[in-house]
């Protein structure tokens, strides 16, 4: 049970990786939406991208 524990610090520091990605999505929305295809759910994608993302390190 520790081991869980301990794995749930780790998601914390990369959350502060996140912010230094999150300037980046905000500045550049538009490499997004062409990356995504979705231009017309630009707004919808991008908040999916953010917890897809934590999901994976956790």
């Amino acid at each position: 049970m520790n081991g869980g524990e301990e794995r749930r610090p780790p998601p914390r520091d990369q959350a502060k990786t996140l912010p230094d990605n999150g300037p980046v999505i905000d500045t550049g929305p538009s490499s997004v939406e062409v990356e995504r295809g979705d231009a017309d759910d630009d707004d919808t994608p991008r908040p999916a991208v953010q917890p897809e993302i934590v999901p994976p390190p956790d």
